[in-house]
């Protein structure tokens, strides 16, 4: 019985995204990624995005609502230090996000790359939004991803986030 409704409730709560693989980052990487899903045009990534600190590349649904971005920092990274700046990162979001809901935070494996990452429920301009963080080193420097939905899509896209994030391919 307990099996019977699992997978009913799974069934209902499943819905299909097609996903192909794209390849992002003048070349860099290939991942698998939504087929609906575009570049962020530039207004709206400067609405969706205040401040100097803003990535420099989304792809995001037609709403909007859910977005997959890259930002390739000048600083220095390799597998040793990806520890640190995970911690780093750590302390700046419980920092400016106090009353964050935490799911975790850690190390894993993106492709052939050590990666930290982090995943969060924060507020967001207008209702709250799931945050999947994660960084590791491309080409010497850190690139830091991120995956994010608003809370109430989440259990439908935090699991196909994490099938994005896990089929990173670094070239």
């Amino acid at each position: 019985m307990k099996a019977l409704l699992f997978l009913c409730t799974f069934l209902i709560n499943f819905t299909l995204v097609d996903l192909e693989k794209r390849t992002l980052l003048d070349g860099k990487i290939e991942m698998l990624v939504p087929t609906h899903f575009t570049e962020m045009p530039g207004d709206m990534l400067v609405k969706k995005y205040p401040g100097k600190s803003r990535p420099k590349f989304v792809l995001t649904d037609e709403r909007g609502k859910t977005n997959l971005a890259f930002s390739v920092l000048e600083n220095p990274a390799d597998s040793t230090v990806i520890d640190d700046y995970l911690k780093a990162i750590v302390s700046s979001y419980k920092q400016n996000f106090p009353t964050a809901k935490w799911i975790g935070n850690g190390i894993m494996r993106i492709g052939n790359k050590k990666a930290g990452f982090l995943k969060l429920v924060t507020d967001g301009q207008d209702q709250k939004i799931f945050n999947f963080v994660f960084l590791t080193d491309l080409e010497g420097k850190l690139l830091v991803g991120t995956f994010n939905c608003v809370e109430k899509d989440m259990e439908e896209w935090r699991p196909i986030g994490e099938q994005m994030v896990g089929s990173i391919d670094f070239k």
